[in-house]
């Protein structure tokens, strides 16, 4: 849980640049940048997004081996179901990443979407620079939710070997009952 717990903290941070330590930094939505196309205007925040993805993926594949290791150690059926995991766990975790890397593409046509938003309400007589920053904001929360989703759903199996150890605790307390 602190491992998740971090995993997050860090993704989070780096939403909001100046907040605190962080590697990956959420691009400025400098007013600039609304005047650039679309798709000029989105390759920012979708290598923001690709390098998280990365870096998110490598701290849960990380954290997963771990646990089975230690999970592994404690009994002869954790072992099995260690086992189970690692023999399912590349099959899934391929098919897990190739599903999770379609997200920067579904962003890329929500960005166009809310471009084109900000730009009937420029021509509608609204301040550039307001509409974009608020544009830009929503698009930061819509995002934020997305790589929040997308770490609980990689962090699955390593929960799930946690619940297994949880469970064996539990079936040993009531076997000596």
């Amino acid at each position: 849980l602190r491992a998740r717990s971090r995993i997050v903290q860090a993704a989070m941070r780096s939403f909001f640049p100046g907040k605190g330590p962080s590697r990956i930094r959420w691009p400025s939505t400098e007013p600039a940048t609304a005047d650039t196309d679309p798709e000029v205007a989105i390759k920012p925040y979708l290598k923001f997004y690709l390098l998280q993805q990365a870096d998110i993926d490598s701290k849960v594949r990380g954290l997963h081996l771990r646990t089975r290791e230690a999970v592994s150690a404690l009994s002869a059926r954790l072992a099995r179901i260690c086992a189970i995991d690692a023999a399912l766990g590349d099959a899934l975790a391929i098919q897990s990443r190739r599903q999770l890397m379609t997200v920067p593409a579904l962003l890329e046509k929500r960005f166009a979407l809310l471009y084109q938003n900000y730009l009937d309400t420029i021509e509608q007589g609204t301040d550039s620079r307001p509409a974009w920053q608020q544009t830009c904001e929503q698009f930061r929360r819509e995002s934020q939710g997305l790589l929040l989703a997308e770490i609980e759903a990689r962090l699955l199996p390593a929960l799930g070997l946690v619940e297994a150890l949880n469970e064996e605790t539990t079936y040993e307390d009531h076997a000596v009952i």
